[in-house]
């Protein structure tokens, strides 16, 4: 299509994607994004096999045999569709540095960029080996004012170019340097021209695969309420928006049950832990009401209070929040907890009712110790109502000293402070640390899989259930749904409702056509959809038919719907696959950052090479330039 129709150009000289695109456009532009985002793909790669050469080219010819190619331009490079490297030929131009003139390079090339005549100079002047000493006395002060004013153009990415200007106008001044020197100088030019020319290809496309990564994919015919997982399925559009891959890992808690299988295999992948946290709602590993607990547990051992907690202490309204909010806020769980079981009459409700008592005077006792540390632990006795001052080293042993003077508030059963069962993500989440940690200690497989059938059982008893009894819910209300669009005999009198009936064989085979190309059981679908429109289609001819067909039709229902059901899940699965991929495609394709050049490559492979550098320029003038290059961005 016309350009002009479909993009406006900004004040900046981007350009906007025209807003309600027609269905055409959609379709023409949606071509044009899946070719720019292959060619983006394809040139991604080249780029990063070409900064792999890059940088091996400047660390074998600056630090490490001094072996180099003196002609790496475009066509010298290839790149192979299945080779992830890259391969160098026409080494007719290529040759060796000796250690002395690897040295006053890298001298050279950091002086160019942090724009240092004099230090520049001083090793153009070392390498020179066929002009005259007084050649080049004479000819000094020329020489200083021409490096001044090369220098002073463009920026710190210009290193090259620099030198490369200096080399040619230093010729010209009857100063000129070895040929190697020259030729790596020509050598470094015609690679960082490349780099840069793929760096330019690699940012515009990126820029444009992004903008028309917004367009809409064209809708497909809307089943409403029918059924949520073809709507799902159907509005499905090329924007990789975070609302778009929740609604998919919704569907897919509300229409499937949770394999162990699978949960398994991503709790293993090392590489995969966030997608694992956000795939099965794991509670975040927070660790504060532990720390928490550390701390106050010190208290109780040491009597020491750190500064913060001394100032709290001073406010006439200090309450246990202020410091320990995570504890406070785990005592109004159990609180709640032991308030429901009694009013549930539950069996562990007396248990609840006493771990509250004990806690609620274990953490006074706390905060009386902090208002007036020099008292010492002091609890209450029952018996004789007197304060008696104790020792403890922790919650659990307060709790169980409170317990023994007042049994009737603490209960007869020795109790933790610590209940998991309060926490959210409990024994889910101790049992996933747990894993984590192993896993991080390279601890045996027979080691894993057994932490990991424990994160399954936490798992199961946390969500398990309520997961079954959901998708059993779910699944058996669509299924109604469609069950209401069978013929009805009674109906057959009604011109309206057999119009209907039409209507709804293309609901049926609409629905089924969403899902047709899954990968688990497209083919079966299609045969059971053939089977079921089949005896549908006969069943509406007339009354007589329905009647007769009527057993048969809600068998061969009940075998396309079970079908249906596998396919549905199979395919909103796949579906959420394909946009982490394109998520994951986003996140690496359509950023604004710049793409690495041959300066920061450079700088990469100078900072791997640190000590070497600071014996060639001087430890002294190696720290200077850092910061003075530091400074300026680099």
């Amino acid at each position: 299509g016309n350009e002009q129709e479909v993009l406006s150009k900004e004040k900046d000289g981007s350009f906007k994607l025209r807003e309600n695109l027609s269905l055409a456009e959609q379709n023409e532009l949606q071509q044009i994004y899946e070719e720019l985002d292959t060619l983006l793909t394809d040139v991604e790669k080249r780029q990063q096999g070409l900064l792999q050469l890059t940088q091996k080219w400047v660390t074998e010819g600056v630090y490490e045999k001094g072996y180099y190619h003196g002609d790496l331009h475009a066509g010298n490079i290839m790149i192979s569709e299945n080779d992830p490297g890259v391969t160098a030929i026409d080494f007719g131009n290529a040759t060796e540095l000796t250690e002395e003139q690897q040295k006053h390079v890298t001298i050279m090339m950091t002086a160019a960029a942090a724009s240092e005549v004099e230090l520049f100079r001083h090793s153009f002047h070392m390498l020179l080996q066929n002009t005259p000493e007084e050649v080049y006395q004479d000819k000094k002060d020329e020489l200083t004012a021409m490096l001044e004013e090369v220098f002073s153009l463009g920026t710190k990415e210009d290193a090259g170019q620099r030198i490369a200007v200096a080399l040619v106008k230093a010729q010209e001044l009857g100063l000129e340097l070895p040929p190697v020197i020259a030729n790596f100088s020509s050598g470094q030019m015609r690679l960082q021209n490349t780099v840069n020319d793929m760096n330019s290809l690699f940012k515009d496309l990126r820029s444009n695969v992004a903008m028309l990564s917004k367009i809409e994919k064209p809708q497909k015919k809307n089943h409403g309420s029918l059924d949520p997982i073809a709507q799902t399925l159907d509005n499905t559009t090329l924007n990789t928006t975070k609302e778009r891959r929740n609604t998919f890992t919704l569907m897919l808690k509300k229409f499937e049950v949770t394999q162990e299988k699978d949960y398994k295999k991503l709790l293993k992948d090392k590489d995969s832990r966030a997608e694992f946290a956000e795939k099965y709602s794991l509670p975040v590993l927070d660790d504060s009401l532990e720390k928490e607990m550390d701390r106050v547990n010190e208290i109780l051992r040491t009597g020491k209070l750190t500064d913060k907690e001394k100032e709290a202490a001073r406010d006439n309204d200090f309450e246990l929040e202020t410091l320990f909010p995570a504890l406070s806020s785990y005592m109004n769980n159990l609180q709640k907890a032991a308030q429901k079981k009694m009013k549930d009459k539950s069996e562990d409700g007396d248990e609840y009712f006493n771990r509250l008592n004990l806690v609620t005077m274990a953490l006074g006792t706390v905060v009386d110790l902090i208002k007036k540390p020099a008292q010492g632990i002091q609890i209450q006795d029952k018996k004789t109502n007197k304060n008696i001052k104790v020792k403890v080293s922790s919650l659990d042993e307060l709790m169980e000293q409170i317990r023994q003077y007042d049994e009737i508030s603490g209960g007869k059963q020795k109790l933790s402070f610590y209940d998991e069962r309060l926490v959210q993500g409990g024994a889910l989440q101790r049992t996933v640390k747990a894993f984590y940690q192993a896993q991080d200690k390279g601890a045996s497989e027979e080691e894993l899989d057994r932490l990991a059938d424990e994160v399954w059982k936490a798992y199961e008893a946390q969500h398990g259930e309520q997961e079954k009894a959901m998708v059993a819910t779910s699944v058996g209300y669509l299924n109604h749904n469609l069950m209401q669009k069978l013929p009805n005999a009674e109906k057959f009198e009604d011109q309206q409702y057999m119009q209907e009936l039409k209507g709804n064989m293309e609901i049926f085979r609409d629905i089924a056509e969403s899902c047709e190309d899954n990968k688990v059981n497209g083919e079966e679908l299609k045969a059971e959809k053939g089977k079921f429109l089949a005896i549908f289609e006969k069943s509406i001819q007339n009354k007589e038919a329905c009647l007769q067909n009527k057993e048969e039709l809600e068998k061969a229902f009940k075998s396309f719907t079970a079908v249906l059901d596998v396919a549905r899940v199979a395919k909103l699965r796949e579906l959420s696959q394909t946009v982490e991929a394109e998520k994951r495609s986003a996140k690496k394709h359509y950023g604004t950052k710049d793409p690495a050049n041959f300066l920061s490559i450079m700088g990469d492979v100078i900072s791997n090479y640190l000590m070497k550098t600071g014996k060639r320029l001087g430890y002294f003038t190696a720290i200077r330039l850092e910061k003075k290059l530091d400074a300026e961005g680099t």
